[in-house]
C-alpha cells in the first residue's frame, strides 16, 4: 500500500509538471517565431545579413501560426477542465468491516478486484462453462463471497438493481457484474481499474502525463483533437524553419541556434502527435481502447442477456439446443431481505459466453468514429459537446452492441423482443439426439413459420387499412348528397 500510495503521488506531481513544461515549450516556439524570425529576420533585418525586408511573408506566417496554436490550445484547455470536473470516475465506496453483509442486514458497497488474486487455502476450485478451472467462494475480506450471495446466505452490494434492469450486461461467468476491490464497488461495462490514479474509470484508454490525467471517455474526442491540431502546428513550424534555415545558410553562411532548436522540437513533437493519432484512430475505428486492444485477441466476454420471459429450448421448433446458464434477479438474499415489501418482478438473464477476441461493440468504422466524434462536422473539429458515447442508455445497455452481439444471441437462439417465441420442451433429451440433418429442416420450418406469420398480419393490416379508406369514402359521400 505504500508503494502504491507513493507512486499515486508521483503520478500526481508529474501530471502537474509535464503540462507547465508543455506550455514552456510552446512559449519558446512562439518567442522564436514572433521575435527571431518575423520580427529580427523579415521585418528588421540586421545590415549585415544584407537581406530586404519583407513584411507580407512575415504577417502569413504570423497569422497562420496563431491560428493553428489556438486550435492546438483550444482542445489542451478543455481536456485540462474535464480531467478536473468530469475525469469518468466510478464512485468509490468504504470497503465493510471483515464478514460482509448478512441477508437482512445494511448492505455495503463491494467491488470485484481487476487484478489477479492470490490463490488461498480458503478458495474453492471450480470447473467454469467453457472447461477452465475457476476459484470462487473467497472467505478472505479482500473480496464478496460470490458463492454466499448467489445462495442468499449474504446480502448482495447495493447497485445491482442498475445492472439487472437493463437489457444487457457485461458479467462473470456466474452472471454477476464484474466487481473491484479496489475501488470496493460495481464496475459498468467497459470500466476498468487505474492504478496510477487508483480510481475505476469508464472506457478507461490510458493514464497520459502529456495532458496531466485519465484519457477516458469523456474527453477522448479532445484527446483526438488536441493531437490533431497540434500535428498540423508542428509541421507548419517544422516546414518553415527547415525552409528559412536552408535559405539563411545558402544567404548569408550562418545558422540560427534558436531555428534549429525549435525545428528540432517540431519535428520530434509531430512524429509524436501523428503517430498517437494515428494509432488511436485505428482502434478507435473497431471500437476499443488501448486497455481493450491489449487483450482484442484472446479476451473472453460474459454478458447476461434479458430473455424477455421466452423459452428457446423446444420440441420440434428450434434449430438448436442452447446450453446456457440462466441467473434471476433479485437475487434470493434481495427478496428475502424486501421481504416486507411487495414482491420485486423478476428478470430472468441468459449467461453467455463469447469466443476468444470477439467485440461486441464494433458498430462499423464509421459509426464508431461518429460515437467518439458525434455526427455533425463541426462536432468533430470544434472541442465544445462530450462524445454520444457518454450518454448511457439506462434501459438497453450501458454501450450500444454490434452486430457480434446480435450473431452471439442468434446462436444461443434468443430471439429479440416481439418475435414468436416457442413453447417450452417436455422432453429436452430427445432434441440432444436430433442429427444435423433435422436440424436443418428444422431452422426450415421454423423461418418458414415466422415468414408465414409476419405475411398474414401484414395481409390483416392491408386489409383494415383498406376497410376503414372505404368507410371513410362512403361517409364522405353521404355527407355531399
Amino acid at each position: 500500500m505504500a508503494d502504491q500510495s507513493m507512486r499515486r503521488k508521483i503520478n500526481r506531481n508529474t501530471a502537474l509538471a509535464v503540462p507547465l513544461v508543455l506550455f514552456g515549450l510552446i512559449g519558446y516556439v512562439t518567442y522564436v517565431v514572433v521575435d527571431g524570425l518575423c520580427v529580427d529576420y523579415l521585418l528588421k533585418p540586421a545590415l549585415e545579413l544584407e537581406l530586404t525586408r519583407r513584411p507580407r511573408t512575415a504577417t502569413v506566417i504570423l497569422v497562420l501560426y496563431f491560428v493553428l496554436l489556438l486550435l492546438w490550445l483550444t482542445p489542451y484547455v478543455r481536456i485540462i477542465q474535464v480531467i478536473h470536473s468530469n475525469p469518468g470516475y466510478i464512485p468509490k465506496a468504504k470497503r465493510p468491516a471483515f464478514g460482509g453483509n448478512q441477508v437482512g442486514g445494511d448492505a455495503q458497497s463491494f467491488s470485484r478486484s481487476c487484478a489477479p488474486q492470490q490463490v488461498g487455502e480458503n478458495l474453492q476450485e471450480e470447473t467454469r462453462p467453457n472447461g477452465s478451472v475457476g476459484y470462487d467462494g473467497l472467505k478472505s475480506h479482500e473480496d464478496i463471497d460470490r458463492n454466499a450471495i448467489l445462495n442468499g446466505q449474504e446480502a448482495p452490494p447495493p447497485g445491482l438493481d442498475y445492472f439487472y434492469t437493463k437489457d444487457a450486461f457485461v458479467c462473470d461467468y456466474r452472471g454477476l457484474p464484474i466487481f473491484c476491490t479496489q475501488c470496493w464497488n460495481w464496475k459498468f461495462d467497459r470500466t476498468h481499474h487505474c492504478s496510477e490514479v487508483g480510481r475505476c474509470v469508464r472506457r478507461m484508454d490510458h493514464f497520459c502525463p502529456w495532458v496531466g490525467g485519465i484519457v477516458s471517455e469523456t474527453n477522448m474526442k479532445f484527446f483526438l483533437q488536441l493531437l490533431f491540431y497540434g500535428a498540423f502546428l508542428n509541421a507548419y513550424i517544422l516546414i518553415v524553419f527547415a525552409y528559412f534555415l536552408k535559405e539563411r545558410q545558402d544567404k548569408t553562411d550562418t545558422v540560427d541556434t534558436h531555428w534549429a532548436v525549435a525545428c528540432g522540437l517540431a519535428g520530434i513533437f509531430f512524429f509524436f502527435a501523428s503517430g498517437m493519432f494515428g494509432s488511436t484512430i485505428q482502434m478507435l475505428r473497431h471500437n476499443l481502447t488501448t486497455v481493450e486492444n491489449l487483450t482484442k485477441s484472446s479476451k473472453i466476454h460474459y454478458v447476461a442477456v434479458f430473455l424477455h420471459n421466452q423459452r428457446l429450448t423446444t420440441s420440434g421448433e428450434t434449430p438448436h439446443v442452447f446450453n446456457y446458464q440462466t441467473i434471476t434477479y433479485p437475487l434470493v438474499s434481495e427478496t428475502t431481505s424486501h421481504s416486507k415489501g411487495p414482491s420485486p418482478n423478476l428478470r430472468t438473464f441468459a449467461i453467455l459466453e463469447t469466443d476468444p477476441g470477439a467485440n461486441l461493440w464494433d458498430l462499423g468504422p464509421t459509426a464508431n468514429l461518429q460515437s467518439i466524434f458525434g455526427y455533425t462536422i463541426w462536432d468533430w473539429l470544434l472541442p465544445y459537446r462530450y462524445s454520444p458515447c457518454c450518454s448511457h442508455d439506462p434501459a438497453r445497455s450501458e454501450f450500444q452492441f454490434g452486430p457480434k452481439f446480435e450473431e452471439l444471441k442468434k446462436a444461443y437462439g434468443i430471439l429479440p423482443p416481439g418475435k414468436n417465441r416457442c413453447r417450452h420442451s417436455r422432453n429436452r433429451s430427445t432434441q440432444v439426439e436430433h442429427s444435423n440433418t433435422s436440424n436443418n429442416k428444422t431452422t426450415d420450418s421454423y423461418e418458414m413459420g415466422v415468414l408465414a406469420d409476419e405475411m398474414r398480419r401484414k395481409s390483416t393490416d392491408d386489409r383494415t387499412k383498406k376497410k376503414e379508406r372505404r368507410d371513410l369514402r362512403r361517409r364522405s359521400y353521404s355527407d355531399q348528397v
